[in-house]
C-alpha cells in the first residue's frame, strides 16, 4: 500500500469516526437541540476542522444519512450477489431491510421526525444526492430480480421491487411509530410468507 493511498485510508475512517459521533449527539440530544459546538466537542475536533468536513448542521445530517444508506447498499449488494432463486433473493431483500432497521432503529426515529424538513429541503444539491442513494438502492433490487424472473411472468422486476420495499418499509414504520418490540425473525418470516403463498381466506 502506498503512503497516499494509507492517507486516504485513515481520512476516511477519521470521518467515518466523526459521523459517529455525530449521531450520538443528534440521537441523544435532538435534531432541533444539537449544535454544531456539540458535536465539535464530542468528536473532539477543533471548529475549523468540524467545517472542512460539513458546513452546517443540515449537511452533517444529511451526510450521516448517506453513508446509513451507502453501507446499507454495500451490504445488501453482497448478500444478493449469492442468492440461488427468487424465493432465496426476495427473503434476503426483506431479511437485509428489516436487520439494518433493527441495527439503526434510533437513528432512523430521528429521520422520521426530521422526514418533511428532508423532503422539503431548501438546498437542492443535498436533495439531489439523498434521491440519487434512493434510486441506487432502488436500482439494484429491480437488476438482481430481472435475473430470477420468468420472460413470460405478468409482472415487471420494476413493479416487484417497488411492492417488496414498499411493504418492508411499511412495516418497518409500523414498528417505529408504535415502538413494538415485535419479534423480526417472526415478521421477516410472515411477510415473506405472504408473497409467496398469496391470501388464503379458506
Amino acid at each position: 500500500m502506498t503512503i497516499k493511498k494509507r492517507n486516504e485510508g485513515d481520512k476516511q475512517k477519521r470521518y467515518r469516526e466523526f459521523l459517529s459521533a455525530a449521531e450520538i449527539i443528534f440521537i441523544r440530544d435532538g435534531y432541533s437541540v444539537t449544535t454544531m459546538d456539540t458535536i465539535a466537542e464530542k468528536a473532539e475536533l477543533s471548529k475549523d476542522r468540524l467545517y472542512l468536513y460539513c458546513k452546517n448542521k443540515e449537511q452533517l445530517f444529511y451526510a450521516i444519512l448517506e453513508n446509513k444508506i451507502d453501507i446499507y447498499i454495500n451490504k445488501l449488494k453482497i448478500g444478493l450477489s449469492s442468492a440461488i432463486s427468487l424465493n432465496d433473493l426476495v427473503e434476503r431483500i426483506v431479511n437485509h431491510q428489516l436487520d439494518f432497521l433493527s441495527e439503526n432503529k434510533h437513528f432512523f426515529k430521528l429521520v422520521i421526525s426530521k422526514q418533511c424538513k428532508i423532503n422539503q429541503g431548501p438546498t437542492s444539491i443535498l436533495q439531489k444526492i439523498y434521491t440519487d442513494k434512493q434510486l441506487k438502492f432502488y436500482t439494484l433490487i429491480e437488476t438482481s430480480l430481472i435475473k430470477f424472473i420468468s420472460i413470460t411472468a405478468n409482472y415487471s422486476a420494476k413493479t416487484l421491487a417497488l411492492s417488496i420495499i414498499g411493504t418492508t418499509n411499511s412495516y418497518m414504520m409500523h414498528w417505529l411509530f408504535t415502538n413494538q418490540e415485535q419479534n423480526l425473525s417472526d415478521l421477516k418470516h410472515e411477510i415473506v410468507l405472504i408473497y409467496f403463498n398469496g391470501i388464503n381466506l379458506s
